[in-house]
């Protein structure tokens, strides 16, 4: 019995996720660093009064640019007594896993801000 409703609740779980991630535009896949890089152009193109991209000044240890999304009300500028944080993914090369979901929180971030969720929009204009 614990087994058919622990598959009742997986299926729920994916139904969720399949309903709520139709018709967007994000592709849940493996990004090589190419399409990573095309992934946050996207969304700083979509979003570009809220996102900076750029690269750290240094580079991996096999000499591979570092690339940020920056979200602010004001990209490229600190702020001073402005809360902030960053989330870093993919710190070893075979962990690609954060790396999926930070793009997808970049995405949902641009996406929710687009149409005016409040939470989102506190969040980047706090």
């Amino acid at each position: 019995m614990k087994t058919l409703a622990g598959a009742f609740v997986v299926v729920g779980v994916i139904g969720i996720l399949v309903a709520c991630c139709l018709g967007d535009e994000f592709q849940w896949k493996h990004h090589d660093n190419n399409e990573m890089v095309q992934v946050l152009e996207r969304i700083h193109q979509k979003c570009p009064n809220i996102t900076q991209v750029y690269t750290l000044s240094e580079t991996s240890v096999r000499g591979v640019p570092l690339y940020v999304i920056e979200f602010s009300s004001w990209p490229g500028h600190h702020q001073t007594y402005h809360p902030e944080f960053k989330y870093i993914a993919n710190m070893h090369g075979n962990e690609v896993l954060g790396r999926e979901l930070l793009l997808k929180l970049a995405d949902y971030l641009c996406e929710r801000y687009l149409v005016g969720d409040d939470e989102v929009t506190n969040l980047i204009s706090w």
